[in-house]
């Protein structure tokens, strides 16, 4: 079964990570109002200690890494009727 995704609409924008094949970084900046995903499960435990970790996050079809306190802070959780419809699918295949 996939991981469930965490959906956030942006309410400031936030500055991000992108990585080339590569490996290099390369600073992108997620305006306000974006709406992102993540299925990271940092997300769960967000305890003190866990704020400045890094997690994927995706946008505009691009895989991207942000602070998890960036997002916490700045992003809203969207409810998502897509991750319910998925879940029921899945509950019946």
């Amino acid at each position: 079964m996939p991981a469930e995704l965490y959906r956030f609409c942006l309410k400031q924008s936030s500055v991000c990570v992108a990585r080339d094949p590569d490996g290099k970084a390369t600073a992108v900046v997620v305006p306000t109002g974006a709406e992102v995903t993540t299925a990271d499960l940092a997300l769960i435990d967000s305890s003190p200690d866990r704020l400045n970790l890094m997690i994927q996050i995706q946008w505009r079809d691009r895989t991207l890494s942000m602070f998890l306190t960036d997002l916490l802070a700045r992003g809203e959780r969207v409810e998502s009727d897509r991750n319910e419809e998925h879940a029921s699918v899945a509950q019946k295949g």
